[in-house]
This record gives structure tokens, sequence and C-alpha cells, in this order.
């Protein structure tokens, strides 16, 4: 094993790579090379001078055996790789060495600091690359988070060793590795934290002033690097209205900057959720099909289409239950026949006498419905719902009504409909502006279920109240949808109208209206 003398002559230092405010903690950071592999690395030394403790000097502590630690677990390209650690007395001053391996690149702040600017497709790039990398650590068990994403902390490299293949050359602006793990926060280490605010000015987000640190406090940092690449103002000098950064109008496409202001909203509640999520958004070829296509059901007919003013919801009308029902009324009609008819018939055709044909009644009576009278019921069933459909879908105005809902930031809200073969809509005169929209409500429903003592049954009735979405403007209501929709439908159109209209989806739980049936019968299926 080797010895501590060993280690520290193991590695050649080279070059400080430290700033002044590191060093004044008593933390300086060397390019150095690994004397036995010749191979550049990074040395990081702390050094706790015993004469001029202070309280950074412990908090630097406590970040960087945490990078130690943290870095031991991981293994992706875009990070930086752990290659040794130990104590030892560096000029007679306790110091704690962390080697790591070496990227040869450039940190973002050098290159902006040299003039470089980056167009959007570069920045969209970086903007990729990073959410990969976030990706990874946010999936950590416990979740990792970075606490300090900033443009000092990002490098561009040249090499190709990340880049995906379906990335464009002319897009591709090199590797971008995401570097000083010493601020990363986990589960584990939330017990240990102190109020230590861990971040940098105009990075930061709300909650993390508050010792809060999750996954979307990183993409927050990350929103706020970007705006910097595209606008080339840092975000600390920036005007924000509500606590939310404002873009300038022409910076970047309509799609990306909506992007840019869902991952640096001030509330956790409306930001962009995960990094895989931002990724999914940003990587989505429709723009202008709204934020949420993730929560989009399989199957569903509805479509959405969004611009950064502009929301608009199309609904196909219910179909009609026609042909359902008149299936259901052949089915019974069927069984109700043959339950009467099956008896006068053997009655009548078989030439027995009066006990015996009593007694075949008996005993095929079961098995008749059962194997004949059943499947046949069904069979004209199924074939009375297939000719009714095909007849309502060949029939000119049939199920082509479409209910339009929409939201413009400049003329308010309206509802109206629309033919599928039309493009005129036809408007209700009802309207409202859109400041007034002050509530975002979504009723599930309910259903009555009720209890038979006989049997210890419960069943649920059909009386109730349907589920609604809906958006308020004062006493006006303005429901989006239908009953029919599903409960996946409604989550999805309430999270893409709460994005749109910055409310939050309000779930209300009305109280039921009991009937005398209902209440002699069971309670409320919530």
């Amino acid at each position: 094993m080797k010895t501590v003398i060993q280690k520290i002559e193991q590695y050649s230092l080279q070059k400080e790579l430290s700033t002044e405010e590191r060093r004044k903690a008593g933390r300086q950071t060397f390019l150095a090379r690994d004397t036995n592999t010749q191979e550049p690395v990074v040395v990081k030394i702390i050094r706790l001078d015993q004469a001029i403790h202070t309280a950074d000097q412990w908090v630097e502590l406590k970040l960087f055996e945490r990078e130690s630690n943290i870095l031991q677990t991981l293994d992706h390209l875009a990070l930086p790789k752990y290659k040794d650690a130990f104590e030892t007395d560096v000029e007679g001053i306790r110091s704690f060495v962390l080697v790591q391996s070496y990227l040869e690149a450039d940190s973002l702040e050098a290159l902006l600091q040299s003039g470089r600017r980056f167009s959007e497709s570069e920045v969209l790039d970086i903007a990729k690359q990073l959410l990969t990398t976030l990706h990874y650590l946010h999936m950590q068990v416990p979740p990792v988070v970075h606490r300090d994403i900033k443009p000092s902390n990002i490098l561009i490299g040249s090499s190709k060793e990340i880049r995906s293949s379906k990335d464009s050359a002319d897009d591709h602006v090199g590797d971008v590795y995401l570097i000083d793990l010493g601020s990363i926060h986990t589960e584990l280490t939330k017990e240990s934290d102190t109020i230590t605010i861990v971040g940098s000015y105009g990075y930061i987000p709300l909650e993390q002033f508050a010792g809060q640190a999750v996954p979307a406090s990183d993409l927050y940092s990350l929103g706020m690097t970007l705006i910097y690449l595209v606008t080339g103002t840092h975000p600390a000098d920036m005007a924000h209205i509500n606590g939310k950064v404002q873009l300038p109008s022409h910076s970047v496409q309509p799609a990306f900057t909506r992007w840019l202001e869902k991952m640096t909203h001030p509330s956790l509640n409306q930001r962009i959720e995960s990094a895989e999520q931002a990724l999914a958004m940003l990587e989505a070829k429709e723009h202008n099909q709204g934020h949420y296509q993730h929560l989009k059901p399989e199957g569903t007919e509805i479509v959405v289409e969004r611009t950064r003013d502009r929301l608009r919801i199309s609904i196909d009308k219910p179909k009609s239950r026609l042909p359902r029902q008149a299936g259901n009324g052949v089915f019974a009609l069927t069984y109700i026949v043959a339950l009467f008819y099956f008896p006068v018939l053997l009655f009548n055709i078989l030439p027995l006498t009066f006990a015996l044909k009593i007694g075949i009644v008996v005993v095929s009576y079961v098995p008749v419905l059962r194997f004949i009278v059943m499947p046949l019921s069904l069979v004209l069933r199924a074939g009375v719902e297939s000719s009714l459909s095909c007849y309502f879908r060949s029939r000119p105005n049939s199920n082509q009504q479409q209910t339009i809902v929409e939201i413009d930031r400049k003329q308010g809200i309206r509802t109206g409909t629309q033919r599928k073969d039309r493009t005129a809509v036809e408007w209700d005169q009802r309207t409202s502006r859109y400041e007034a929209l002050d509530l975002l409500a979504y009723n599930p429903g309910y259903k009555f279920n009720s209890y038979k003592e006989g049997d210890n049954t419960v069943t649920q009735s059909k009386g109730g109240v349907p589920p609604e979405l809906s958006v308020h403007a004062g006493t006006l209501s303005y429901p989006i949808g239908h009953s029919r929709l599903s409960a996946a439908e409604f989550w999805w159109l309430g999270q893409e109208l709460s994005d749109f209209l910055d409310l939050e989806l309000q779930t209300i739980y009305p109280m039921p209206i009991v009937t005398v049936a209902a209440t002699s019968t069971g309670g409320c299926g919530c």
C-alpha cells in the first residue's frame, strides 16, 4: 500500500485552476500529471489552518467530502471520474486531497467572457446534453441533485465521445460536461445539512433559499443558464415580474421561449418536474400540440393546439348511444321471448303425455337457455349494434360535430361548435376576458352505492353527478369536455389548462344531493 508521501509525489502539480474566492476559503484546484500513467488529472486540496478557522472552511470541507463520496458512486461520460482521495499535511497544515479525471474543455463562463456567442441550435444541443446528464443524476437512488448549475460549472469540449448518433453535426456544439459536484444533495445528506445556502445568485431557485433541493431545482438553474446563453444577459440583471424572468419577445423561437418559461417558473408546482419530461418536451417534433403530450392518453381523439398566446381544444361530441341501447334491447327481447316461448313450443310439438312434457321442459330448460338462447341473443345484439353504428357513420352529419374551446391571452375565452368538414366555427355569444379567468376546477363526480341487506351485496346505481372540468370567470363557468371523457383525459387537459392559465388545478368534491332512494339503500360512492 502506498504511503501518503508516495501518493503526493505521484501527482506532479502543473497549473493552478482555482479562483481567488476558493483560495481564500482554503480550497485550491490544480491541473496535475499522474507520474505513473502520465495522464492529466485534477487535484483538489482543501486546507484546514487551525490559526484561521472560519465557518466557510467547515462548509467547504463538508462539500469537499461530499463530492469525494458521490464521485465514487457515479459513472457517466459527462461527469468527472473519481481517482483517489487521502488526507495529508501540506506546508504543515492539515489538508484533504481529491484526485479526479481531467476533462479537456473550456468552461462555458470562460467562453462567454471571451466573446463567444451561441446560436439557438447550439443552445438546444447544450440543453439536451445537460438534461441527459441530469436525468442520470436524478435517477440515482436516492436522487442526486447538483444544486449549483451555472456557466462556470459547465465545460464545452471538442471531442465526440458523448454525442448521440441522431444529433446533427452542424448543431453539435461539442461534448458538454457538468463539474464541481461538491454542492450535490441527496436524501441521505438532507439530515446533516445546515441552513447554509448552496447555489449562485441569479441561478438559484426560491426553494433552495429555504434549504429545499429537488430535481426540479436543477432544471431552474439550467433554464437560467440557457437564458444567459440566448440573451447574453446575466439572469440577475434581467427583469422579473412576480418572480418570472421576462424574456425578450424575439430572442428565440416561441416554442423554445415557452419551454424556458416552464423551466424557470418560480413555483415548483408550475415548473417542469423532471429532466426526462423536459427532454421529451424539447425534442417533440410538434411544438404546437401542448406541453403535456406525455400525458395524452393512447387512442384519445381530443386535439390540443397551443402557441404562446393561444390554446385551442377540440373535442368530439359524444357518440350516439342508440346502437348500444338498441343492441341491449334486442338481447333482452330475444331472451324474454325464448323464456316464455320455449315451453309453449315443447308442449305443442311433442306427442307425449302431459307429465312427460313437464319433465322434459324442466330438465332441458336451463341448458337450452344457456347454450342456445344466450349465444343467439349475443350474436343478434352484436349485429344490431354494428349495423346501426355503420349507419350513423355513413350519415353526412353524424358524429361530425366538435366542441371548440379557445383561450386567447388578448381576446379571452370562448366556446363554440364546428363541423369537421368545415372550417367555420359557430361561436357562442358568451365570452370572458383572459384576465377575468380566476379558477380552474375539476369535479371527479360521484355515484351512489346501493346495499342489499339480504345477500350483503353492494351495487353501483346509475344516479349521481358526472365528472366535469371547468374554467371560471367570476360567476361564469365554461365546461371543458363532456362526462364521457376518461379520468386520464380530464387530467391531461387539466394540466395543459393549468400551465397555460397559470392557475392551480383545484379538485372540488361537492356535497352529494342525497335522494330518498339513495338514503334508504346505501351511501355515496365518491
